[in-house]
């Protein structure tokens, strides 16, 4: 009986060694694995204000009040974190906080192939003021010729609309893209609709409407340290105020619009951003009145993107 207690005994001190090295080498392995997994992170922020904005506050619409739309500074901004963990799979963490849907936050898992590439993923919406947010789906899918052209189409809605799920408000967006390689420039145009409707009080639903059609040509050089895009288009930015359900008054205007984004690739872990975009003649629709100021209606940012080599 004793030796079988002994014999046990050993076992058990075999065992509980055998696990102590077995997580000795799981640190190890996590520790040399950490450098690893830190290359090919990218972090980039960027942070501004753009002029082009209705007043996240007001509840009766410049037609209405028989007030000018003017200038408005919303600070605008966006963090993204990324990360390629091979050639065909990646994560995108992303927190903007824009004009039309305000704050959000979304996780994307990407998969990419020869000629295809493709996103999806959850995420959370919440207006300026202290309130629950809402929750929905964000994804993109793009089909890519290496050097000839591209096309995506993307999209992201808030969940359940009519059951006011976590939140009475509704964010939706929609996009579609097309790009050509022409050597070291790539022209590319696109059509996207932003709209973000939320619940003011218990009478008054506000809605924000952004529809635009642009081009863009990127610009690079293989040994420039120098890179960017130029970019026109045309823009419809409305707002509409219902009280109940009939449409009370709405206010919109139409814009063109010019301007571009210019990256210094500084050092090589670090890019500094630079980014504009200048109104070039703004047209309300009547009875609705715009202020001749219209060049403060300008957005403006800047920033920084970081990639951990």
């Amino acid at each position: 009986m004793a030796l079988e207690l002994l014999s046990i005994a050993g076992s058990i001190r075999i065992y509980n060694m055998k696990r102590r090295f077995l997580q000795y080498v799981c640190l190890a392995l996590f520790i040399t694995m950490v450098p690893g997994w830190l290359d090919a992170f990218e972090l980039e922020i960027t942070a501004g204000v753009n002029g082009m904005s209705f007043h996240p506050d007001k509840t009766r619409s410049h037609t209405e009040a028989g007030d000018e739309f003017g200038p408005y500074p919303y600070g605008i901004a966006n963090f993204t974190f990324s990360h390629e963990f091979n050639g065909s799979l990646s994560f995108i963490l992303n927190i903007e906080r824009d004009n039309i849907l305000q704050n959000s936050l979304n996780f994307r898992l990407a998969s990419r192939s020869d000629r295809f590439r493709f996103e999806f993923g959850p995420f959370l919406g919440m207006t300026d003021s202290v309130e629950t947010p809402n929750a929905g789906i964000i994804g993109e899918l793009e089909l890519t010729f290496p050097g000839i052209f591209y096309v995506s189409i993307s999209g992201s809605s808030a969940l359940g609309t009519q059951i006011d799920f976590l939140s009475a408000n509704h964010r939706e967006t929609a996009g579609v893209k097309a790009g050509f390689w022409l050597g070291n420039l790539i022209l590319s145009f696109n059509a996207n609709y932003k709209n973000l409707t939320r619940q003011k009080d218990e009478y008054l639903v506000v809605s924000d409407t952004l529809t635009r059609f642009g081009g863009c040509l990127d610009f690079y050089a293989k040994n420039s340290k120098v890179n960017g895009n130029i970019i026109a288009g045309y823009q419809i930015y409305s707002r509409d105020y219902r009280r109940g359900k009939s449409l009370e008054t709405s206010d919109e205007l139409s814009m063109w619009f010019a301007g571009g984004q210019l990256n210094w690739q500084v050092s090589n872990p670090l890019k500094l951003i630079l980014g504009l975009e200048v109104p070039v003649y703004i047209t309300p629709v009547k009875p609705m009145k715009v202020t001749e100021n219209f060049l403060l209606m300008t957005k403006l940012y800047t920033g920084f993107a970081y990639t951990f080599r």
